[in-house]
């Protein structure tokens, strides 16, 4: 029988309309499609630009170390025997510069300022997908709402800038990644024990994070807390979890202490990393002080996440002071972490979450306290980066309990806009800043007065930025103008701490710069005092040598340092042509045949020969 098709009143059709549409949006939201198109559109929106920027901090030293290694397959190896700063072991960083050279033909800023952006989108995705697979929440619309807001939130969050925005930083972005992925299998693999494949994964995935970076061990400790706080276990599962956990680590630790230790061992250079200058506690190693700078520094790190402003490439001593354990900031950061650990147990059986996020911070960011290990610059806003992960779901969740939203309609509401949007102009402007490294300095050096580490580095960067310009016809009048300003911030830097060899090098190359070749002699014999084994000022002492016209003893100090590198560099490169320009072709033939044993697959020492046309 037919029955007459009802016809859509006028009033009900604008709702019948915004209705399906926002049943099809919920299903495109459910593909996960529409989630991930968000977060890689978002990032290169925020970190797209910055394949425009030239190398920042510490990027140099960072793609330097691929000087001495083959553009070949045979240079993969060499990439497992390389130290970083001679003091730590992260190959796989390493080895993707490398893979970008390979592929690319050279290292281009640009290329590799857009993977770091590329890494970082594919990293919020694995943030995503790591929400889903805790399953914080029973109902899959408001689980997969939490994952695309905790998301939305670590993109646009500005204290991640320094790890996107910095080519060296890398490491930090693969360790997250890696470290993410292994704590995704090993919670897959928990939920369903049939796939044994996983374990392989699961430790594959967290040795390589190890080998980017260590802090990536946290994600070895949070599946523990996910199955023990969101999952229904037992004794027995409690043990047997503990005990992976434990032995997950240990792996991971073992191994790159075996891949680390033969390299050290081989390798003529001690380093002293850490100094007064980078840390109150040196010399002043205590429990008492520990705990005073850790709790000072655990301050700084929940700051770095509610305020999103005083973000500054270095701090370190005496910017941020060692102060009595009973001062009240440190009292204030006590009562502070008292109350939120308070407030997360108090609301436990309401929502478990907080009390987690609570957890997972503490337990990412004890490493970088000051309390298990003294940690060079005191605090940094990149130490703050896994952590910052437990502030993105906290702040997650509580916009979801207040806003009682569960879906997409959470985006349209004032609050979260204003704070997406409050966060990404904060995001946007620090971006700014690491353009270059002279860019990062002017705009952090005025509020860094009291930091003998920030004053050294920003007068390097002009004075190195000077020597560039000096080489380049019709713009001396600038070199020499750099020259002027970082000596005075070398002179502001020796004011507070004058024992670095680094400050006296600088101090001694702007006396060679402006023809005081005598004066930067004293200089650099002052470096080689305090360090012998700081090999460029030495190798600048032996210039100073060379500009006197005393080449046999600029000689000695080329070969004391090329004899203590690890590849062909300057000194090196120096002591040939000092001895080929004094007549000397045996010795020079000598070093050279000495060198090639030494560094057979050196790509600067291969080009050396071919410019002397040497066989």
């Amino acid at each position: 029988m037919k029955t007459k098709r009802q016809k859509k009143s006028p009033a009900n059709a604008p709702y019948l309309k915004t209705h399906d549409q926002k049943e099809y949006l919920n299903q495109f939201f459910n593909t996960n499609i529409l989630s991930y198109t968000i977060l890689f559109a978002g990032t290169f929106f925020l970190y797209g630009w910055t394949s425009t920027f030239g190398l920042g901090l510490d990027d140099r030293y960072s793609l330097n170390l691929l000087i001495p290694i083959s553009n070949n397959f045979k240079g993969i190896l060499s990439v497992f025997s390389t130290a970083y700063v001679g003091l730590d072991y992260r190959p796989v960083a390493v080895l993707s510069f490398w893979l970008e050279r390979f592929i690319f033909g050279s290292i281009d800023p640009g290329t590799s300022h857009f993977i770091n952006t590329l890494i970082f989108a594919f990293l919020l995705t694995r943030i995503y997908r790591f929400i889903m697979v805790c399953r914080f929440y029973e109902d899959a619309q408001k689980l997969k709402l939490l994952a695309l807001l905790t998301a939305v939130f670590f993109l646009v969050h500005p204290n991640h800038v320094s790890v996107v925005a910095n080519i060296k930083s890398r490491d930090n972005l693969l360790s997250m990644t890696f470290g993410i992925l292994s704590a995704i299998q090993f919670i897959k693999f928990w939920d369903n024990k049939k796939q044994w494949g996983r374990i392989f994964l699961i430790a594959a995935f967290l040795i390589l994070g190890f080998l980017s970076k260590v802090d990536c061990y946290v994600f070895a400790i949070i599946p523990f807390l996910i199955i023990i706080m969101f999952r229904k276990v037992n004794t027995k599962n409690i043990i047997s979890l503990s005990v992976t956990t434990f032995l997950l680590i240990i792996i991971a630790v073992v191994v790159k202490d075996k891949m680390f230790h033969n390299l050290v061992a081989d390798n003529t250079v001690k380093y002293t990393f850490l100094d007064i200058s980078k840390s109150p506690l040196v010399n002043n190693d205590t429990m008492i002080n520990r705990i005073s700078l850790a709790l000072t520094s655990i301050l700084y790190y929940l700051k770095f996440l509610l305020i999103p402003w005083g973000y500054y490439f270095y701090f370190g001593n005496n910017q941020i002071p060692l102060l009595p354990v009973y001062h009240p900031i440190n009292i204030l950061s006590l009562a502070v972490y008292i109350s939120i650990g308070g407030c997360s147990i108090y609301f436990y059986k309401k929502n478990k979450i907080y009390l987690f996020c609570f957890l997972f911070f503490l337990f990412a960011i004890a490493y970088a306290i000051n309390l298990f290990a003294i940690v060079a610059g005191i605090v940094m806003d990149r130490y703050n980066f896994i952590p910052s992960l437990a502030f993105c779901l906290a702040l997650s969740v509580l916009c979801i309990d207040t806003t009682k939203l569960n879906d997409l309609t959470i985006f349209k509401n004032p609050f979260i806009i204003v704070l997406i949007l409050f966060y990404s102009c904060f995001t946007i402007y620090r971006t700014s800043a690491w353009k270059d490294e002279m860019t990062l300095c002017n705009r952090d050096i005025p509020h860094l007065s009291k930091s003998f580490n920030a004053l050294k580095i920003t007068s390097g960067v002009y004075v190195e930025k000077a020597l560039e310009k000096s080489v380049i016809k019709n713009i001396n009048s600038t070199a020499d103008k750099y020259i002027a300003i970082g000596e005075s911030y070398a002179d502001k830097a020796m004011a507070i701490y004058g024992r670095s060899p680094e400050l006296w090098q600088t101090k001694g190359i702007c006396d060679l710069y402006n023809g005081k070749d005598l004066k930067a002699l004293e200089k650099f014999r002052k470096c080689k005092e305090l360090d012998s084994n700081f090999l460029s000022g030495i190798n600048y002492l032996g210039v100073a040598f060379r500009n006197l016209n005393m080449p046999d003893s600029a000689n000695y100090y080329f070969q004391y340092v090329m004899n203590k590198e690890q590849f062909f560099n300057h000194s090196a490169n120096n002591s040939i042509d000092i001895l080929i320009n004094n007549g000397k072709i045996n010795e020079a033939d000598s070093i050279i045949r000495r060198l090639k044993q030494r560094f057979p697959e050196d790509i600067l020492l291969k080009k050396k020969i071919k410019e002397l046309n040497w066989k």
